[in-house]
């Protein structure tokens, strides 16, 4: 964390000199929202503080459909742009929901079907599933909400087609079933994936999946490993604002692989 608050407050510098970004696209990694021990959850205060920041910026929020259709299109328009996603489908996000909604962000939401059979130890403490009715309502408010498995397992670590095939397809149509319409985008849990479970994921039906890996983005980017920014209680805003530069998502995966 030293290191990486050295190296974001070099970033920083260099971008209160650089000219203001005509062109950015980033993909949004939150968890769930709580003060607490767990890593992945971020305070209200603080997310407030970071979707304050990019609109004050000029970013524009998009919605993950809306992504779609730029890759589809093979163009992403010249601009400021971010998406917002939440992994888990932890209740705890509906105290941003009254503030999303007058900033008219429509974030989407990665949702476990069977969280009672999840390790408790990979989720927060405080962690509590939003109810079927919950899901419907924010779904109504033009949230999309995309799968996130049943249990929230390792993907490339499971042998089993049978178990595999649980995760990834039943899921989906449980999911489908509350929802009452199809569901398109899917989120690896723990970040993980290879080629296999990639192509597993194809077969399952989903449009397009996203990764925890942080890069930037493009039209060329593999829409199924879309990559994402992950936000954790780490982030101040000072850490906020370098983590999502172009240079910073430029760096990252090679230093992903130089601490590999």
């Amino acid at each position: 964390l030293a290191l990486r608050g050295l190296v974001y407050g070099l970033i920083n510098v260099i971008y209160m000199i650089l000219p203001p970004l005509k062109n950015n696209l980033i993909v949004l990694n939150y968890h769930g929202i709580g003060d607490n021990d767990y890593r992945f959850d971020v305070t209200e205060e603080n997310f407030r503080e970071h979707i304050l920041y990019l609109l004050a910026q000029g970013y524009i929020f998009i919605s993950v459909s809306e992504l779609e259709r730029w890759f589809n299109s093979n163009n992403i328009p010249i601009g400021l742009y971010a998406v917002l996603t939440f992994d888990d489908g932890n209740r705890s996000v509906l105290k941003v929901r009254s503030f999303l909604k007058r900033c008219d962000i429509r974030p989407a939401i990665f949702v476990l079907t069977e969280s009672e059979h999840t390790d408790r130890t990979v989720l927060s403490p405080e962690f509590e599933p939003m109810s079927d009715s919950e899901l419907l309502d924010v779904q109504k408010e033009g949230w999309e909400i995309g799968g996130h498995t049943a249990t929230h397992p390792d993907l490339p670590q499971i042998s089993d087609a049978k178990k595999l095939s649980h995760e990834l397809n039943n899921s989906k149509k449980a999911l489908e079933k509350i929802l009452g319409r199809k569901t398109d985008y899917f989120a690896y849990p723990h970040g993980a994936y290879d080629t296999d479970i990639i192509d597993k994921v194809i077969e399952a039906d989903y449009v397009m999946a996203f990764s925890t890996d942080e890069s930037k983005i493009d039209v060329q980017a593999h829409r199924y490993i879309v990559p994402r920014v992950g936000i954790n209680k780490s982030h101040s805003l000072a850490a906020f604002k370098a983590a999502i530069t172009p240079f910073s998502l430029w760096l990252k995966p090679f230093l992903k692989k130089f601490y590999a």
